[in-house]
């Protein structure tokens, strides 16, 4: 036998009341302190990605140094191999090398003077000088400047003669350092080329 029941009004109004007490949204205590969690969420996102930003600028920076400081350390120890006289210190490297070639581009045949083979006018030898000027690393053949490395302001080379034997090194400093210590910073990207003067050396 089935029976109907049949629900009073006044039950299904608090059932229905019920039923939308338990679906209702968050107080607003529980807004504030979501709004709060978000923001910290939010906020330590753009500081990690800030330093990630920084951390591949510094790195790019960095590779791109070390490309310009090979660059610089293999003219130098290409003008060193044939050189007569190397002076420098400092910020500057000179050195002179044999006049190879004459004016037309020819190669010149030389005279031999007691063990010394001369090039040309051993009088007027070519000068090839190395500086910094500004940002920009200089290398100049008789007057005549060319950009060999650029951005390189922070660059510095130094000069240790060993007679026959030259040595450079070349150091820069990186983006991000210890503590702002430049010099510490500097000694770690020291890179150096040892160069045997081919020519007997005459200054």
């Amino acid at each position: 036998m089935e029976m109907d029941v049949e629900r009073s009004p006044a039950r299904t109004e608090k059932l229905d009341m019920k039923k939308l007490h338990q679906i209702s949204g968050a107080t607003l205590s529980e807004t504030l302190i979501s709004m709060s969690i978000a923001v910290v969420l939010i906020g330590i996102g753009i500081v990690g990605s800030i330093a990630i930003q920084r951390s591949f600028d510094a790195s790019i920076r960095y590779a791109n140094s070390q490309s310009e400081q090979v660059r610089v350390l293999d003219y130098m120890a290409m003008d060193l191999r044939r050189a007569l006289s190397v002076s420098g210190g400092g910020t500057a490297l000179r050195l002179t090398i044999p006049d190879y070639y004459d004016a037309t581009g020819n190669p010149r045949t030389p005279t031999i003077v007691n063990g010394t083979a001369t090039y040309g006018n051993a009088a007027s030898v070519p000068v090839i000088r190395y500086f910094l000027e500004g940002s920009q690393f200089m290398r100049e053949v008789n007057g005549a400047k060319t950009v060999i490395a650029e951005n390189v302001q922070d660059f510095r080379f130094d000069f240790q003669d060993f007679n026959q034997v030259i040595e450079i090194a070349v150091t820069f400093v990186p983006t991000f350092r210890v503590n702002g210590n430049r010099d510490a910073a500097r000694d770690g990207t020291r890179a150096v080329i040892r160069t045997l003067l081919r020519n007997r050396r005459q200054v």
